[in-house]
């Protein structure tokens, strides 16, 4: 049985490469290869005792398990945890740039029905701070 995850490595934001990922996944496929895949949270617990931090490849993994989870019990993933929703909310992230630039993004996304702006942070505080000023006196505090 074949499960699919998906992993986006980018260093700047979770610390992670696609160097660290595939040397990671190596080391995962050996701790998930043959275990009941319906045990998500012992697996989940073994690989983050066996690697600290990767965390985008140990969630491609999970997802993988997830996947074969679903073929195996002949239903859509979105079934396996409990199925009592029918759609969630997510975000829309705005990246680095120029803090005008960031509040033009964000506003965009605002305008487009999202509820939630994940702003992307981390190159100094003062910066962050005005970034996060901008973006506040574009679409307000809510």
């Amino acid at each position: 049985m074949v499960g699919w995850g998906e992993s986006s490595p980018y260093s700047q934001v979770a610390g992670d490469t696609q160097a660290t990922n595939v040397a990671a996944a190596k080391l995962l496929a050996g701790i998930v290869r043959g275990e009941d895949p319906f045990d998500i949270p012992r697996i989940v617990t073994e690989m983050d005792v066996a690697i600290t931090g990767e965390p985008g490849i140990k969630a491609a993994v999970e997802m993988a398990i997830w996947d074969i989870c679903g073929k195996l019990a002949g239903q859509p993933i979105r079934c396996l945890p409990g199925n009592y929703r029918d759609s969630f909310e997510t975000d829309l992230t705005v990246y680095l740039d120029d803090p005008q630039i960031m509040a033009e993004k964000a506003q965009s996304v605002v305008d487009r029905g999202f509820k939630t702006v994940k702003v992307k942070l981390g190159e100094s505080a003062a910066a962050d701070i005005t970034r996060m000023r901008a973006v506040r006196e574009k679409v307000g505090n809510d």
